[in-house]
């Protein structure tokens, strides 16, 4: 999972260290891709002395099951995960204990059919290995998008950032927006189930902006409703994960105004496909800003890795996103995906 370099010497002491470490970043919220990346970067570690460390290394093990079952999978290298799930099988060898891991199993067998389904994502046959793309794993219950919902994607943060964590990842959540009635207060009010980071790291309402500009696209369109307003929320899957910054409120926006429209039994309806993600800031006059280039990378990596055909981004960075889906393409050279 792109680990930082590591000696392959850590002495005992050092290797107990990073133990008690893990285990206390284990119990921060965080989501599961996170958990099993802070898992892979320790098994790396000690795999060439398994045998030495298998206290801890069954100790770790018996989380993993747990993890891989709420794991999101989509927007991840599979790569990546093919270098847990060998790690996984190398320690099963070495080790006979783990075979008394409840659920490590299945968990190892779920572990390779998403690995399989990252293939077919990218366009990769796979065809006489162990990752056949014939044998997916079924995420269309928990990821395909409804009516008002949209996969979008982020760059995944920890809300503390502990001594010894791992870099920042792209990823996809399920955005969902839901129209509860009207507000008599004089103003829309929408409830935030989103965790998302501002500066110096606070918790920070995410909706004001996006709120604002799907209103003022709304009056355009339906000037009647001006004296009309809204109540509902938006909601992101996996309240344990957190991201940063404002790159998801064109999402937002455009998911309200959709869902307004059909609230209010407009006659022109709009709805986006679940095959399109888009990136992107807003102000409150509806004028799409650009993102952190940093953050844009892995975004788009993210979305490479995804059933996504289509990716909205905004103009100015176009040719940007273009250069790092090219770089993907010389590993993954059959995916297809459009860059709008």
């Amino acid at each position: 999972m792109s680990l930082p370099p590591t000696s392959s010497a850590a002495s005992p002491l050092a290797i107990e260290r990073e133990f008690r470490a893990l285990l206390l970043r284990l119990n921060y919220p965080t989501s599961a891709r996170r958990q099993l990346q802070e898992i892979e970067y320790f098994l790396a570690k000690v795999l060439p002395q398994s045998r030495r460390y298998e206290s801890y290394i069954l100790e770790i093990v018996q989380r993993i099951p747990e993890i891989i079952q709420r794991m999101n999978i989509i927007g991840i290298d599979p790569e990546s995960l093919r270098s847990v799930y060998e790690n996984v099988k190398e320690l099963n060898i070495a080790l006979p204990s783990l075979s008394s891991v409840n659920g490590l199993a299945a968990a190892m067998q779920r572990l390779r059919l998403a690995i399989s389904t990252l293939f077919t994502y990218v366009g990769e046959a796979s065809t006489g290995t162990e990752f056949e793309t014939e044998h997916v794993l079924d995420v269309e219950g928990s990821f395909t998008a409804t009516t008002d919902s949209l996969l979008i994607p982020v760059v995944e943060r920890s809300l503390v950032d502990t001594p010894g964590s791992l870099r920042e990842f792209g990823s996809l959540r399920k955005i969902s927006v839901e129209i509860t009635g009207y507000s008599e207060s004089g103003k829309d009010l929408f409830q935030p189930q989103v965790h998302v980071l501002g500066k110096g790291d606070h918790l920070q309402d995410v909706l004001a902006v996006p709120i604002r500009a799907a209103r003022a696209l709304l009056l355009q369109t339906n000037p009647g409703l001006h004296d009309t307003y809204f109540a509902g929320s938006v909601i992101f899957d996996e309240l344990n994960s957190f991201h940063q910054g404002s790159s998801a409120n064109l999402a937002i926006a455009a998911l309200v105004y959709s869902a307004l429209l059909r609230y209010v039994q407009a006659r022109e309806q709009f709805s986006i496909k679940d095959n399109v993600t888009a990136t992107g800031d807003i102000n409150e006059g509806g004028d799409i800003l650009p993102v952190d280039a940093s953050s844009l990378r892995l975004k788009t990596e993210a979305v490479f890795f995804s059933g996504i055909s289509f990716f909205v981004v905004p103009s100015s960075q176009l040719l940007f996103a273009e250069q790092v889906v090219d770089s993907l393409k010389t590993r993954y050279p059959n995916r297809r995906l459009v860059l709008v």
